[in-house]
Order: structure tokens, then C-alpha cells, then sequence
């Protein structure tokens, strides 16, 4: 058995120095060595234009709804948005889903809605670049009365 391990360290060592020197063609896997891998499609990354990916997008609305809030809800969003508290944010964010569609029931309404779908899209990537730019248009709204109430 030792010997045929020999064996085949040899042969290949000496089929790596005829591929470099030229003297046969390297198979296609060989090339695969110098190639730089390709990314996952998911693991893509954005262009160098400057676009942003959806998880980007959301972890700037994010910042920008935790400058807004105050301070212990702002404390309570970002533990959420933790790693570890998946097992309650997904409940959390179901059960607030389903209080916004009964939100003609009193105490229950329809701002629960988004707030639950935006829990839900830390997980889902298919909801993280519409939820940003739901939160960034509320808080765009926001400002803009605020400027408008200022200016009266």
C-alpha cells in the first residue's frame, strides 16, 4: 500500500512538471487552480457602481429608524435584528402580521403590518430591498412633515 501511494505521488509530480513544461496539455480541472473561483449567487457582490444589495439597503434603514426611535425601543430593535433572538423575532413578526390583518379589532391595527414584515425580512431575503425602501420612505415622510411643521 505504501508503495502504491509512492507511486502515484511520483507520477503526479512528474505530470505537473511536463504540464509546466509544456509537454502535455493540462487537464480543464488543472486550470480551475489558477482561475479565481466563481461566487455563489448569493454570495455575490454588487457591482462597482454602487449599488447595494438588499441586506445593505435594510441594515441602513435599520440605522436610520434606531435614530428615530426612542432609546429602549431603539434597545429592544436591535436585539431583535441579533443573530440569537431568531427563535422570537420570526413568532414575533408572524404574530404582528397577523395582527395587522385583524386590525379592525380595537388595540390591534394596521401599523403592526409592516413592523412584522419588517422582522421578517432580516430572514427573508426576498423582503429585505422592498422593506428598506418601505422603512426609508416612511422616515423620508416623516421628515418632510417635520420640516413643514417647522417652517409654519
Amino acid at each position: 500500500m505504501f508503495r502504491h501511494r509512492f507511486c502515484l505521488k511520483v507520477h503526479s509530480t512528474f505530470r505537473a512538471d511536463a504540464i509546466a513544461a509544456g509537454i502535455i496539455m493540462p487537464p480543464p480541472a488543472f486550470f480551475s487552480k489558477f482561475r479565481p473561483r466563481m461566487q455563489s449567487r448569493r454570495s455575490r457582490k454588487p457591482a462597482s457602481t454602487g449599488m447595494k444589495t438588499g441586506k445593505q439597503e435594510l441594515r441602513q434603514a435599520f440605522r436610520r429608524l434606531d435614530a428615530e426611535l426612542p432609546p429602549r425601543l431603539a434597545a429592544l430593535l436591535r436585539w431583535l435584528r441579533h443573530p440569537d433572538s431568531r427563535w422570537i423575532r420570526v413568532p414575533a413578526g408572524l404574530l404582528l402580521i397577523l395582527g395587522g390583518v385583524v386590525s379592525f379589532l380595537p388595540i390591534l391595527g394596521l401599523w403592526m403590518l409592516p413592523l412584522g414584515l419588517l422582522l421578517l425580512a432580516i430572514d427573508a431575503p426576498f423582503l429585505q430591498r422592498p422593506m428598506a425602501r418601505i422603512v426609508n420612505r416612511i422616515l423620508n415622510w416623516l421628515e418632510r412633515r417635520r420640516a413643514r411643521k417647522r417652517a409654519h
